[in-house]
């Protein structure tokens, strides 16, 4: 193997594998507000006649990226 080689197969380093992770907060039930503070969230949802028609309930926080589960009008 040459240096150039080498250099293609070392492995990357655990840093960037940590720095790429989230915190997973979805076990925790629906919230309303993130660990962080944050009361905004990243949704996955479906419009049909303007109006939201389907929407996911896992959601991302906006702020910190931390996954989470959010409530629906079900959950009150």
């Amino acid at each position: 193997m040459n240096r150039l080689s080498r250099k293609l197969v070392r492995p990357s380093s655990r840093t960037s594998i940590a720095k790429d992770s989230k915190v997973d907060l979805r076990s925790l039930g629906p919230v309303h507000v993130c660990m962080c503070g944050s009361q905004v969230f990243k949704v996955g949802v479906m419009f049909e006649d303007k109006d939201i028609s389907l929407w996911f309930t896992d959601a991302e926080c906006f702020a910190c990226g931390a996954l989470v589960k959010v409530p629906t009008p079900v959950d009150d």
